[in-house]
């Protein structure tokens, strides 16, 4: 997947993902509606079902060879763009990305586990308080919903955070206690969210369990700068603008 950029003034980044069937069938009925190319999708959802990522970032996500992600026939793509005001604050900007796919139909079938805690989302469950520098939020379970109790090999791994995180982990709990990491990225950045492939991958078996671990500044001098003026640290908990998330993905493929 080569990602070809139009105005990276606004592009923030992006996501492309497959659905079928009925989540197909809904998101056509919404195309266009509002007289507009595409539809709304307000916090990031789809307004469908998804079925599968096969990936995300400006970056892109190149596969190394061999691997790739399988869409059935008669699936539909849809291709979500976040934008970015800050550099166009008369909201004037266009923008004509597109994506590019390579097809490969003897490739290995890449999967995701994602990794986070599912009651993070609940009210204010992820709470940071206003002028914590470092506020930690650490999760890990056995992924077997993904692997299907199977050994597997772990190929690569995308973080996901916003403006008001620092730290980024993400690894592996073997059976024994030893972990193991994954990917680490310890001064973090929000334009950082993008597919990152293992030189060599790291076997995860069955009794093993995967974790994740975000590090949140939210002191005064991390807050944004809004006219001119830098606002006063407060509350946050799980969101989209103005608040931050702790989630990541890693993908897989199966072992003989």
């Amino acid at each position: 997947m080569n990602v070809v950029a139009g105005n990276r003034r606004i592009l923030h980044r992006l996501i492309l993902a497959v659905v079928t069937g009925a989540a197909g069938d809904k998101l056509r009925k919404l195309q266009g509606k509002d007289g507009q190319p595409g539809y709304p999708c307000p916090g990031g959802a789809f307004g469908a079902d998804v079925t599968k990522y096969i990936g995300g970032g400006v970056g892109g996500n190149e596969n190394p060879h061999g691997i790739g992600t399988k869409i059935e026939a008669g699936s539909k793509l849809v291709l979500q763009i976040h934008y970015s005001t800050v550099n166009d604050p008369t909201n004037t900007a266009t923008d004509q990305t597109s994506v590019e796919l390579r097809i490969d139909n003897q490739a290995r079938e890449a999967k995701a586990i994602v990794i986070t805690n599912p009651f993070w989302v609940v009210g204010d469950a992820m709470k940071v308080k206003a002028g914590d520098p470092d506020a930690v939020y650490f999760y890990r379970c056995r992924p077997v919903l993904f692997t299907a109790k199977k050994r597997v090999l772990i190929e690569g791994a995308s973080p996901h955070m916003h403006a008001f995180g620092s730290r980024f982990l993400l690894g592996i709990v073997h059976a024994n206690g030893q972990r193991e990491c994954v990917l680490e990225i310890p001064h973090w950045h929000f334009g950082w969210e993008q597919g990152y492939w293992l030189t060599t991958p790291k076997t995860l078996e069955p009794n093993d369990q995967v974790y994740i671990e975000c590090h949140f500044d939210n002191s005064a001098e991390k807050q944004p700068i809004v006219n001119g003026v830098r606002a006063k640290p407060r509350d946050f908990a799980w969101g989209g603008d103005n608040q931050d998330i702790c989630a990541g993905f890693s993908s897989f493929t199966e072992l003989p």
